[in-house]
């Protein structure tokens, strides 16, 4: 059975990212007042304007045609975090002809080489305390490297006000919409990362499929401030703050490094409207009761993708904070965006509906496509999934079924109202004795219990019973880290364990960790905590 989006389908130009963006911001009612901030930095207040940012486009899309000698097709690595420059950066490398790698800013030289060596890149544009990191891989030159600044010169090294240049930009140099625009990272659903690429028109469909579906259900920000807290370098902050901003006219607050005590005090300065955030730091944030005692009053959305989140937290959530609250799912190799919620009004744990141009099918082992309420994998299809993984024909073979549907590698199930659940990750399951445990089912129970903060659920492996336990590991909240931890521990594993099918209850006991590890999108980094367990730490008491 193939399910399809519930909305008529929408028209998708044919054309490049720059050109379709230049078009809406002509055409966008919010962008008429040319002082009108497109993006504002949080801990500075500098903002940069429609007017600058058009300006500054032109300038560095001919700096890199004729000040750098960028070729149609080369590849040029972002690496910084948030900034107010690092759309105008962005979008200035497309409209030159060239296709941007992002790189997450934090990674080591070893990682960074990886990723630069892979993505073939010859340029760089660089946030300033990234540039010794990128100078260490030694992948890309000096005199191609470019720092993300218009002013900061560190000896030997060139700014944007090196780059840019007042020469006319060349006009033949835009790419076809079926040329790759991000190299974007993801393991896929197995393996080591790989690039993603995708196309012009990937990137472009998406962003009309987000932006039909947000206007429909009266969901739009136009003319509204958002929080820019998800990073530009992640397809999720790429898609919805970077190109959906400028097509629907909202004001991003750009935050260079977010920390949670951050939240309240930015919304209350900036008048912040609605925020994207990652589900740890929403179950974290909405926990804390210095949340409730802050100034949310401007607050009216609060947005998140697929994850661990229990009707009950939900319904908890909306009963304390004036909120509308939507869920939504996607990966990068969908560009991001596959399901939304339509309104977010009343708790429920479905991640949402399809977007406009979208088909989906649920999976069984064997193949069989399935029904209503038959959980499997979900396989997508539309112009938003991409075109394949960069010089890996194998991986993309393998990604994609005979009909051109992507395999995800997420279990899930659609209700008779067409609701997409996620079920969690094919490669997260549990086997305990031949039953798969979900640990999403797990941890959404365990989020509920008023002394946890944050949980992950893993397998820790018994050669005794040579089976996998599924086992908890908890962050405290902290009224209750002065608890005896034994007992405790045994509160929380009973707690849900009362709320769960047999094979599912925390065999392998509850364990207490400071924090969880994540990585810049805010993903818990199972691995990590996986290797953990298999050196002999038992982080905390069973």
């Amino acid at each position: 059975m193939i399910f399809r989006s519930a909305l008529p389908p929408v028209d998708i130009p044919n054309v490049d990212i720059v050109t379709f963006l230049r078009a809406k911001i002509h055409t966008c009612p919010y962008w008429t007042d040319r002082d009108r901030a497109v993006f504002i930095d949080a801990t500075t207040g500098e903002s940069l304007s429609i007017a600058q940012f058009e300006a500054e486009l032109t300038r560095l899309t001919a700096g890199w045609q004729h000040t750098a000698g960028l070729a149609i097709g080369d590849v040029v690595a972002l690496v910084a975090p948030n900034d107010i420059r690092f759309s105008v950066g962005l979008f200035s490398i497309l409209a030159a002809g060239g296709t941007v790698t992002l790189v997450n800013p934090a990674y080591t030289a070893a990682e960074m080489a990886q990723q630069l060596a892979d993505a073939g890149a010859r340029f760089a544009l660089v946030a300033p305390e990234a540039l010794a990191t990128v100078a260490e891989t030694r992948i890309v030159k000096p005199e191609s490297t470019y720092l993300l600044h218009p002013t900061i010169r560190p000896p030997g090294s060139r700014n944007l006000a090196d780059l840019a240049s007042d020469q006319p930009p060349r006009t033949s140099t835009s790419p076809l919409p079926t040329s790759p625009a991000y190299l974007c990272y993801s393991s896929g659903t197995t393996g080591r990362p790989k690039a993603v690429a995708l196309t012009h028109r990937n990137i472009v469909a998406n962003v009309c499929q987000v932006d039909a579906f947000k206007r429909h259900h009266g969901l739009s920000h136009s003319g509204q401030t958002l929080a820019g807290i998800l990073p530009f370098f992640h397809t999720y902050g790429l898609t919805i703050l970077l190109h959906l901003g400028l097509v629907q006219g909202f004001t991003v607050v750009a935050v260079r490094r977010f920390q949670l005590d951050d939240f309240v005090p930015l919304v209350a300065q900036f008048r912040i409207n609605a925020a994207y955030l990652v589900p740890p730091v929403i179950i974290s944030l909405f926990k804390d009761p210095r949340t409730r005692a802050g100034d949310l009053s401007s607050l009216v959305e609060v947005g998140t993708g697929a994850a661990p989140f229990s009707a009950q937290l939900i319904h908890d959530i909306l009963t304390v904070y004036a909120v509308r609250f939507g869920q939504g799912y996607g990966l990068t190799e969908a560009s991001p965006a596959v399901l939304f919620t339509p309104a977010a009004v009343h708790a429920s744990s479905t991640v949402g509906v399809l977007l406009p141009n979208m088909e989906a099918k649920i999976v069984a082992e064997d193949g069989r496509a399935l029904g209503y309420g038959e959980t499997g994998e979900l396989c997508l299809r539309g112009p938003n999934v991409m075109s394949g993984y960069l010089n890996n024909p194998e991986a993309t073979t393998a990604s994609f079924d005979a009909d051109g549907f992507l395999l995800t590698g997420d279990l899930g199930h659609v209700s008779v109202h067409d609701e997409f659940f996620i079920t969690d990750r094919i490669k997260e399951l549990i086997k305990y004795k031949g039953f798969q445990v979900a640990p999403a089912e797990l941890e959404a129970v365990l989020i509920s219990h008023p002394a946890v903060r944050e949980a992950v659920v893993l397998g820790s492996y018994d050669p005794e019973q040579l089976t996998e336990l599924p086992r908890a590991l908890v962050v405290r909240q902290p009224d209750y880290c002065s608890r005896d931890a034994e007992e405790l521990a045994r509160e929380i594993a009973s707690f849900t364990n009362d709320q769960v099918a047999g094979y599912k209850k925390l065999r392998g006991g509850v364990g207490f960790i400071d924090a969880l590890p994540k990585s810049a999108a805010g993903k818990v980094m199972r691995r990590q905590l996986r290797a953990q367990l298999q050196l002999g730490n038992p982080l905390g008491p069973t």
